[in-house]
């Protein structure tokens, strides 16, 4: 028998001794594995392995290795499939439904809960539904790789245990629980946590002393006009020049940044305030929300589950409760965010409508295929085109309109141009014929939660020694993460990166904003013979738009992804050294294959109106949002008065109800 352990400790060995001696196991012929281990658990698991001769071993796996026999990364499967199944396996399993109260069932709540429920973080959060999954897939992929058809996993106790039951026993994958030790510091602060979420005063209370300081005196605030809230990515840039910035609809449109309250952290203000941007200055004041969080079933039987529904309720309620004072301290209207990866946003959706305000998600990202991550609240969401909103169909969303306005950053192209060709001119006079620029994405460290730091060595590594080679050839790159970058590729990678910028044949953009690289994809595209993005996303994309030739690398294993659909060793690869060969060769017989990199066939798909118009698309629209609250009109009025003259103008077909 082979036995598997999430965590090993003292509690899960105790259990496993235990088991061994009641049942009488050969345990001389057992081998354990486990995935995380505290110290006492490895020392206690050294002795207990003298003694009875148990074989403990760290499972070893990374995540770009596991995956199924479609060749599909099992962490891409997962949100694209398992986490719509594993949700309906909740909603129709016996603890929910012992559980469930009527008054769950609102679309307000419903959405929050049921995402809040099937989280699907695998890298940040070890308690989520993704990460349990995952691991029972790493379990079968071990099973395999050591040739055994039955085993015994043990799990940190918590909720959904027997839907997780149902997904293991499959692959003959046996599952037990076992208690996680607390120490008396977490309880206390995980009381005092409940405590202030279930008490808006106190709420408050924290909240602003945590972001402006004790002794901060509160000034008045007189706001004699309506105000749209904007939670960006850290692009605070005030420069009209193509960069990434969190206010380009503002630049190419007539509404004002004097109407805009930014959601700043700390370091930020000075610049938001010079460019006359209002931030988060003043405590937010107390108000009386009329909201109650509805009640969970008692039951012994699924005390786990019924921990988890309250700390969703629980979080819904302060959550919802918190933005309403905010809001109405500000005057804001217009709640305009881009994350929709978690269901914080649904909670704020609701705030700013208890306020008689409008949300609004815009997109910044291409989702290839249907991810359950994806699923929105809003009044209204912005999209490059009807495909995104065909691709969303199935997701459990409820946006009252979504605006087609085409891809956000297409106004940059012009802006670009002179630096573009400053840069290009640079790597010429250093002997490049031909430039290639390359994109990266971001790694996480631990290599079992993410696809790790290896792949994106590879963005660098590969085409370096190629440069090396070829005394024609120059590279652009554009990290996506450059703040992090060195200690990511390694000190061999990076040194290799500096020798290459030596010989004045490679750039590298390296200034950043709070989360990304400032310089956009297209930037490096144009000053570029050839773009390769290293994976399947949006930066690809932006180039492509552009009819800048492009090539993308599916090393991480996506064969259900909208970009699959171009054409292998054209467009699609699945190493670097495949690709660095076809452009080599392609670089040297250039008509030998016109339609290299060449997106034609499908690009149309992603923007209807490829006119540069998009970012003042956005911005007219949330202007004309704002004016109907300056007016002092209903929000539902404003909305539908918007949407008639969005389609008015750019066609009832861009704008799509319900």
């Amino acid at each position: 028998m082979t036995f598997y352990f999430e965590n090993l400790n003292f509690s899960s060995l105790y259990i496993l001794l235990k088991r061994i001696l009641k049942i009488k196991y050969n345990i001389r012929s057992m081998d354990c594995y486990y995935i995380d281990s505290s110290k006492l658990g490895q020392n206690i698991a050294a002795i207990a392995g003298n003694i009875f001769g148990l074989n403990f071993n760290k499972l070893s796996f990374k995540m770009v290795d596991i995956k199924d026999e479609n060749n599909e990364l099992v962490r891409i499967r997962i949100a694209r499939k398992d986490l719509f199944e594993f949700e309906k396996n909740i909603l129709n399993g016996d603890a929910y439904n012992e559980l469930y109260e009527n008054r769950w069932n609102k679309d307000e709540l419903i959405l929050f809960l049921k995402k809040g429920l099937v989280s699907s973080s695998i890298s940040s959060d070890p308690g989520s539904t993704s990460r349990m999954l995952f691991i029972i897939d790493v379990i079968n992929w071990h099973m395999k790789k050591i040739e055994i058809i039955n085993s015994e996993l043990y799990i940190n106790q918590g909720p959904w245990v027997n839907e997780y039951s149902e997904v293991a026993i499959k692959y003959g994958i046996n599952l037990h629980t076992v208690k996680k030790s607390k120490s008396i510091f977490s309880v206390i602060k995980l009381h005092l946590n409940k405590i202030i979420k279930n008490n808006l005063r106190l709420l408050i209370l924290f909240r602003n002393i945590q972001i402006h300081g004790l002794f901060k005196k509160n000034k008045k605030l007189y706001h004699d006009r309506s105000f749209l809230f904007l939670e960006g990515r850290g692009d605070i840039n005030f420069n009209n020049d193509g960069q990434h910035s969190d206010f380009f609809w503002v630049f190419n449109s007539g509404f004002s940044r004097k109407d805009i309250i930014y959601r700043n952290f700390p370091g930020e203000e000075k610049h938001l305030k010079t460019n006359g941007v209002k931030f988060l200055s003043q405590k937010i004041k107390y108000y009386k929300i009329k909201y109650f969080v509805p009640k969970v079933k008692r039951s012994s039987k699924y005390n786990e589950e019924r921990k988890e529904i309250k700390k969703q309720l629980l979080l819904y309620k302060s959550l919802r409760e918190y933005w309403s004072c905010l809001f109405k301290t500000y005057n804001i209207k217009i709640y305009s965010t881009w994350y929709k990866y978690d269901n914080d946003h649904m909670a704020k959706s609701d705030a700013i409508k208890d306020v008689g305000g409008i949300s609004v998600m815009q997109q910044i990202a291409f989702d290839g295929y249907k991810t359950y991550e994806c699923s929105i609240y809003a009044d209204i969401a912005f999209r490059y085109s009807k495909w995104i909103c065909d691709n969303e169909k199935e997701l459990d969303s409820k946006i009252k309109y979504q605006i087609i306005t085409g891809y956000p950053n297409d106004y940059a192209l012009p802006l670009l141009k002179k630096e573009a060709i400053r840069v290009r001119k640079k790597l010429i006079n250093n002997g490049a014929k031909k430039i290639v620029f390359v994109i990266d994405e971001n790694s996480g460290y631990d290599e079992r939660w993410h696809t790790g730091h290896g792949l994106q060595r590879e963005n660098y590594s590969f085409i370096l020694n190629k440069m090396f080679e070829t005394p024609w050839l120059g590279i652009i790159f554009k990290p996506k993460y450059a703040k992090t970058l060195r200690k990511r590729i390694g000190e061999e990678t990076w040194l290799l990166l500096e020798e290459a910028q030596k010989t004045g044949r490679c750039h590298i953009y390296l200034d950043s904003g709070r989360m990304a690289t400032t310089a956009p994809p297209l930037l490096g595209g144009l000053s570029a013979d050839l773009c390769i993005h290293g994976h399947m996303g949006n930066a690809a994309l932006e180039c492509a738009l552009s009819n800048l030739p492009t090539l993308i690398i599916d090393r991480e294993g996506n064969p259900n992804h909208k970009f699959r659909e171009l054409k292998d060793n054209e467009v699609v690869f699945y190493n670097w050294s495949d690709t660095i060969d076809a452009v080599i060769e392609h670089f040297e017989n250039p008509y030998e294959n016109k339609n290299f990199g060449n997106w034609a066939n499908i690009v149309d798909q992603f923007d209807p109106f490829r006119d540069g118009k998009a970012a003042y698309r956005i911005g007219t629209f949330n202007k004309w949002l704002l004016d109907g609250f300056k007016e002092g009109k209903n929000r539902d009025i404003i909305l539908e008065n918007a949407v008639d003259r969005y389609a008015n103008t750019w066609g009832s077909d861009k704008v799509i109800a319900g």
